[in-house]
């Protein structure tokens, strides 16, 4: 896949309270599957490569009935699915476990066949380095991964127990320990197939798990008036206003930007680059810091063509944070600084439209807009100043035009 820049992953330690030791769900009359292992029993569904075993394992002075295995890529990586055929619908599937080396495993969902490389998505933890990411698997013999979305996640500690789940909602999938999101990724290209988890630890790796449960999720588009755990996407009504100064005027009212201090500093109605050309700047002395820059995009482009907004871009050091609309209708913020974060978020849209990109970029916050709705958001971005302008890498045929394109800057 072409690519502006490549960075490397900042880390973020985030304290997570542990879960106690022995649980269970307050609620199971709704489960679509809830095993304890209390009475042997494990559904045929549920299936457990033959690395795993029941065991009785002693947790707050009494002894109960756990899953048990030595995993590693030198023996079994543990493989367990639900349920072989697939399933669809909203769900949200949940494992309390506790791993002795948690510095690397995998929890699949909708994944197309009797393998993971058949398609489908998972969300792989690298705890040694502080970073998760939700991959597409895009079959074939390689079994190629294409990465949705990258995220900052906790260390976890070894033998502690935790609790890990999946929400699948519509075509949104996310990841969670002990009910806190770690990472979340819309895509709507695989809507059906079974679930499962391994250990892709090089070294032998011991887990146990407690339970493992399925649990019915709401309609996404059916939530009920007055909800308030329904989550709201940040919209904007004057992303693409006549005046740019309507579309500051909402980002000072939401309080997205500070209301004193900005002045236009660059206005076009008409930017266009052809591959060859490679990069337009349209400030090339200019140093900016905190921005808001306003594009609506057209390409034409194809294959692994990527036409891209840079900025706070520091030619003689090839330093910049771009924001990439590849072709392969892809949305995504990349920074690629020494110390900041590696492909912060991917989005899907259509690349065949006419799209608007608006960017807010104060202090390390940036956040990327994708036709009025916030789309991407990282907060640990450092370059903080440089110029900006328009990029396209592809193919002889491949063009990027933006009409109008504004920048706002503060002082």
């Amino acid at each position: 896949m072409k690519k502006f820049s490549l960075g490397c992953l900042a880390l973020l330690v985030m304290v997570i309270g542990l879960n106690s030791a022995h649980a269970q769900l307050d609620d199971t009359e709704d489960a679509i599957l809830y095993v304890d292992f209390e009475d042997g029993v494990i559904p045929e569904e549920l299936q457990f490569s033959d690395a795993w075993e029941l065991i009785p394992e002693t947790i707050d002075d009494e002894e109960y009935q756990v899953m048990s295995a030595q995993l590693g890529r030198d023996s079994d990586e543990g493989f367990i699915f639900y349920p072989p055929e697939g399933t669809t619908g909203n769900y949200s599937f949940e494992m309390r476990l506790q791993l002795s080396r948690p510095e690397s495993f995998s929890i699949y969902t909708r994944l197309d066949g009797e393998q993971p490389c058949d398609g489908g998505y998972t969300f792989d933890y690298a705890g040694g380095y502080n970073t998760g990411a939700i991959y597409r698997f895009m079959g074939g013999p390689n079994c190629e991964l294409d990465r949705l979305t990258t995220n900052k996640l906790i260390p976890l500690i070894p033998l502690a127990w935790y609790t890990m789940r999946v929400d699948v909602n519509g075509n949104t999938i996310s990841f969670y320990v002990n009910d806190t999101e770690m990472v979340t990724v819309d895509d709507s290209r695989h809507t059906t197939g079974a679930i499962g988890f391994r250990v892709t630890n090089e070294l032998n790796t011991t887990v146990q798990i407690d339970y493992v449960a399925m649990l019915p999720l709401g309609d996404s588009t059916d939530q009920a008036d007055g909800d308030s755990s329904t989550s709201t996407t940040l919209t904007l009504e004057n992303y693409n206003a006549q005046n740019w100064q309507d579309t500051i005027a909402e980002l000072e009212a939401l309080e997205l930007i500070p209301t004193e201090g900005g002045a236009l500093l660059f206005r076009e109605n008409y930017v266009f680059v052809r591959a060859g050309t490679g990069y337009i700047p349209l400030a090339r002395n200019a140093r900016l810091q905190d921005v808001v820059i306003s594009a609506t995009i057209s390409t034409e482009i194809s294959g692994e063509d990527v036409c891209a907004i840079l900025f706070r871009f520091l030619p003689s050091e090839q330093l910049a944070t771009i924001v990439e609309l590849q072709a392969e209708e892809t949305l995504m913020l990349d920074d690629n600084s020494t110390i900041a974060i590696e492909d912060v978020d991917w989005k899907a849209f259509d690349i065949a439209a006419e799209n608007h990109v608006l960017i807010v970029a104060i202090g390390e916050r940036i956040q990327v807009f994708l036709n009025g709705v916030l789309t991407l958001e990282a907060d640990n971005m450092p370059l903080r100043e440089g110029s900006f302008g328009l990029g396209l890498f592809g193919d002889n045929d491949s063009s990027c035009e933006a009409t109008p394109f504004w920048v706002y800057r503060y002082q």
